[in-house]
């Protein structure tokens, strides 16, 4: 499965409401993301070992 980076997404807004709405919703994804990787790593030390 490929990685979709939301930075090469092409996506169109047509106002600067949904310009906002989207990039405050981009900046919590990153924000969830990066801790539950953080929580991920810290509590199951064996999580991406092969």
């Amino acid at each position: 499965m490929p990685i979709i980076r939301s930075d090469s997404l092409a996506l169109h807004v047509t106002s600067a409401d949904q310009q906002t709405a989207l990039t405050d919703t981009l900046v919590l994804y990153r924000r969830l993301v990066r801790d539950l990787m953080t929580v991920a790593y810290t509590h199951w030390p064996q999580v991406g070992v092969c």
